[in-house]
């Protein structure tokens, strides 16, 4: 005998009466339910953006489910808030508190949508109350979308909630099929989002708009990426002053994604724009200066100090490199001032920011400033070198420097320096100003700012910035002496530029293996300013000869200019011993030892030499080769010299053989890099290379029979 309990018969009953009022429902909407897996499916040729999910249906079935009031639904998402801001308890288990809020947030949904299934068999539920809950549906999306990202399951799933499920109540159904449409078509191709406005919150919006901005860009889709984030930035551009006050620090981050986004797209030109725009909303919004504008209210004051000064220097890197020095000086000025401001409080049990880094970015600071203010020194001595050649500079071609600046921190920042007056000049205006004394403030200006970021960057510590600045410093002399007429001045700029870089190699304790690069360059640049100075001491004396050609050298004369040439060659022998391989270095090796090292250079497997260097490693060999030819007899000794000149032509020869060999080598070889280097920027070298081996046993020969007295003819 089976006794049934009467209100589980009815309870059954009453489930069945719902589940069949609802698939008549769904039918009549062109909707099918799927017994195999539970779902909904739409019939053929109906268009449904979203469909109600198995459980929802069960639910419904079963009478479950709720809607919630107004009041309710906020208290819902605050504690909900409150938990995904939440910092971890456990650092095991850093998103406890968002998996707890999620779980909140699901069954909100679940509940509401359960409620809106049971709606469609019960026609008393008023529509407003529809609308409200689809709209609690689209905000519990969104959060959703974003709780996605923030534990790692990946922009995909992020992006089912946000553009699937909340975007269509935010901005409605045709702006959330085109984002779709375009994400899956990988970016789309040149897509424009409508101007968007919602009846939603205007801060998730914009949070929303931003959150699938980023998740395309995470996705390489930045085309879609960009429009996305152009919609937001309308959305706050639109909004009332009221509203904006809750969008302020979601529309710089908007901007900041812009700039990131611009800068992944290749497009400089706008992410520098959107740089320059973030910087200076993080300036408006997160420092408090006093009253009088010259100090810091460190308690209310909350920029990451650091980042900024980083950030507004990289934007003064690209100005500079586009010709808007006046942009690019007003950039690093803001950055020093800010950065000065910050560090009279360096002391304060308030400040929170790392003093030694801020320091460290005040040095680079000054780095940067000289080293556009070099770009400009260059410009003048390139200008000036074209001028003596009667060459056209081109200088139509070149865009003008704007006079207003694209972002002005002045605004903000009172007190802040006006640029140097140079720095205000477009490309023109600095051609037709190009003179010495021009050229000098110039320098001047650059090599204030090298020693004030040479006293932070001490060689011990420091060892490559040290030595870079001290590049950077004698490279500066090394232009502006371009500009000098005087022959004497000339020479001592050129002195000078050794002066700024000898110093560290006759010290020592440069590691070779650590530093083996800068030691390249260092010692390539000393051994460009001896070569230098031997060729102006070179000139004048062939100036003489050519007014007096029974003019003869006298004996200083060629000693000085035999100690320019052996120190020249001194130090490009050094930068060639950096490409030996260190096994190949035989005890007791000695740099003034020619044949010695000649022989290795030589030898198979003794040198080892990249394409991108080849020019370089040619190039020094090529000039001491040039250097040797023009060794003089400078009357000390017993055989008034004689001997050490032609030692110095036989190792020309040599040399000169050597370059030649070795680049008919590596042409032979098959390799495509090394033929095209030496094709496009060696080639003239080779052939007087060629010329010189052929001509120099005779120059030998002269010297031996006759005491034939030579300046050199390479």
């Amino acid at each position: 005998m089976t006794v049934t309990d009467p209100a589980l018969v009815q309870k059954t009953e009453e489930q069945n009466g719902r589940a069949k009022l609802m698939l008549e429902q769904l039918g009549k909407m062109g909707l099918e339910f799927d017994r195999n897996t539970g779902a909904v499916v739409p019939g053929e040729g109906v268009d449904v953006s979203s469909l109600p999910t198995s459980v929802a249906l069960n639910g419904a079935a079963d009478g479950q489910g709720r809607f919630y009031d107004a009041k309710e639904f906020e208290q819902v998402l605050e504690e909900a808030d409150k938990n995904l801001r939440m910092a971890p308890a456990d650092e095991k288990k850093p998103f406890a508190e968002k998996y707890k809020a999620r779980d909140a947030l699901e069954t909100a949904r679940v509940n509401i949508e359960t409620k809106r299934c049971l709606a469609m068999i019960e026609s008393s539920t008023p529509r407003e109350k529809l609308v409200l809950a689809q709209r609690q549906v689209a905000r519990i999306e969104y959060r959703l979308g974003t709780t996605a990202l923030t534990v790692e399951e990946g922009s995909a799933k992020a992006l089912e909630h946000l553009v699937v499920g909340a975007m269509p109540q935010f901005f409605g159904q045709d702006v959330a099929d085109l984002v779709e449409k375009l994400e899956k078509e990988d970016g789309g191709s040149d897509p424009n989002l409508p101007q968007l406005s919602t009846a939603l919150p205007l801060d998730e919006a914009l949070d929303l708009l931003n959150t699938c901005g980023a998740a395309n860009a995470n996705r390489e889709k930045f085309k879609l990426s960009v429009e996305l984030l152009k919609a937001a930035e309308r959305l706050y551009e639109v909004a009332s002053a009221e509203d904006k006050s809750e969008m302020e620090d979601l529309h710089t981050q908007t901007l900041f994604f812009l700039a990131q986004t611009w800068g992944h797209l290749g497009d400089a030109g706008n992410s520098s724009l959107y740089c320059a725009k973030t910087t200076y909303r993080q300036l408006v919004m997160n420092v408090v200066l006093t009253a009088d504008g010259k100090d810091l209210n460190v308690k209310e004051t909350s920029l990451d100090v650091e980042d900024w000064t980083r950030n507004v220097m990289t934007l003064a890197n690209y100005y500079a490199s586009i010709g808007m020095h006046q942009q690019a000086e007003h950039c690093l000025q803001a950055s020093a001032h800010l950065a000065a401001i910050f560090l009279k409080h360096a002391d304060s049990p308030d400040t929170d920011f790392d003093v030694i880094g801020l320091r460290e970015n005040m040095a680079q600071i000054d780095r940067k400033r000289a080293e556009t203010y070099i770009g400009i020194l260059n410009l003048c001595a390139e200008t000036h070198m074209y001028k003596l050649a009667g060459v056209q500079t081109g200088d139509d071609e070149v865009a003008e420097q704007p006079k207003d600046l694209i972002v002005d921190y002045g605004a903000e920042l009172p007190n802040l320096a006006q640029p140097a007056e140079f720095m205000k000049m477009n490309y023109k205006e600095i051609i037709s100003a190009v003179s010495y004394d021009f050229a000098r403030k110039i320098f001047l200006s650059a090599n204030a700012a090298l020693e004030r970021a040479l006293k932070f960057y001490e060689f011990d510590g420091f060892v490559t910035d040290h030595i870079d600045l001290c590049l950077i410093r004698a490279s500066a002399y090394g232009r502006l002496s371009l500009l000098e007429s005087d022959e004497k001045r000339k020479q001592a700029m050129q002195l000078k530029r050794v002066q700024a870089i000898e110093p560290i190699m006759e010290a020592g304790g440069i590691n070779e293996e650590a530093y083996c690069g800068l030691l390249k360059t260092l010692v390539h640049e000393i051994g460009s300013a001896y070569m230098d100075m031997h060729e102006l001491k070179s000139e004048r004396i062939e100036g003489k000869i050519k007014k007096d050609p029974s003019y003869r050298i006298k004996v200083v004369e060629a000693k000085k200019m035999n100690d320019f040439a052996f120190s020249a060659m001194r130090y490009f022998t050094h930068f060639i011993k950096l490409y030996f391989n260190k096994t190949s270095m035989p005890k007791g090796f000695d740099l003034q030892d020619r044949s010695t090292w000649v022989k290795l250079c030589v030898a198979p497997g003794k040198v080892s030499v990249e394409a991108d260097e080849i020019l370089g490693y040619l190039g020094a060999h090529f000039k001491i080769a040039r250097l040797l030819s023009k060794v003089v007899q400078d009357w000390e000794g017993e055989d008034l010299g004689k001997g050490r000149m032609v030692k110095a032509l036989e190792g020309s020869f040599e040399s000169f053989e050597y370059v030649v060999s070795l680049a008919e080598g590596l042409q032979a070889s098959g390799e495509k890099e090394m033929k095209d280097k030496l094709e496009e920027g060696f080639k003239q070298q080779v052939e007087l290379s060629r010329e010189m081996a052929r001509l120099l046993p005779v120059k030998i020969s002269r010297v031996i029979q006759f005491n034939q007295q030579f300046l050199g003819a390479a």
